[in-house]
């Protein structure tokens, strides 16, 4: 028979010391992204304007009221018995930003009264007669603080000066702050606490100088005015005097002397 030989197997390749090396050919991929973190993203706030920057609530007296619509009368020169109500619309009451009235803030005595410091600090240009303010000093009283030449001349004849500085529209703290007049300014050299409500008053350490004058946590709440607003600077002692002056008034002011006329 015909010997058929068999196929042979083909031969292996001993293996070599050497690694393989397989060409990986890779599936294009997104770009890596950071992760998203486990804490959100904030939204962005917007905060809507408001008319007066206002403090967190604390436990202090206010002097802030809100609800009423303000009083239409015109205020007087000294304290009136009109409602004493806040203009601001926030929620939150925010006392003015003077500062209490403590011993250290008001050291020197006289006749027994502790000296207010915020009646050194004048505002002057409020006191200039109104034909020698500058023209951009009149645009300040008259856009924003609703001043003309006779209730800039007669002092607390003006609506707005009834108004402690908190209690001022934004526009009318601008106008303010342009003719130089600051909180402290207004509230003693304008308002003369005038807006503040009694607890206020006894908070910031000016009630002594009221209590001198006659006024009672009573009448002022109730509009009741003492015999001392009924006279004249020179009919009053000399204690009421020193007591009125810590509320910055002086001759002119309180007998109600128009600009023009005063140190005659």
């Amino acid at each position: 028979n015909p010997v058929t030989d068999s196929p042979s197997p083909q031969p292996f390749a001993e293996p070599s010391s050497q690694p393989t090396i397989a060409l990986i050919t890779s599936t294009p991929t997104r770009n890596l992204s950071v992760a998203p973190s486990k804490t959100p993203t904030p939204e962005p706030l917007t905060i809507s304007p408001t008319k007066t920057t206002t403090s967190p609530p604390s436990s202090q007296p206010s002097i802030v009221l809100i609800t009423p619509e303000p009083s239409t009368k015109q205020p007087t020169l000294k304290p009136s018995n009109q409602q004493r109500v806040s203009r601001v619309d926030d929620t939150t009451n925010a006392p003015s930003s003077t500062a209490p009235a403590t011993e250290s803030s008001l050291s020197t005595e006289l006749y027994g009264f502790l000296i207010n410091p915020a009646t050194t600090n004048i505002p002057l240009k409020r006191f200039l007669e109104w034909s020698l303010l500058s023209d951009s000093d009149m645009v300040h009283a008259t856009s924003n603080l609703g001043y003309d030449r006779k209730g800039w001349n007669k002092p607390g004849t003006n609506g707005v000066e009834a108004w402690s500085f908190h209690d001022l529209y934004e526009n009318e703290m601008v106008g303010a702050q342009g003719l130089g007049i600051d909180d402290e300014m207004w509230d003693c050299h304008i308002n003369h606490y005038d807006g503040y409500w009694w607890e206020d008053i006894e908070y910031y350490g000016y009630a002594q100088y009221f209590n001198e004058l006659g006024w009672s946590a009573e009448a002022w709440d109730n509009g009741e005015h003492p015999e001392t607003e009924d006279l004249y600077w020179d009919e009053l002692t000399s204690k009421q005097q020193a007591a009125a002056a810590q509320l910055c008034w002086h001759r002119d002011l309180w007998n109600e002397e128009s600009i023009p006329m005063w140190g005659e």
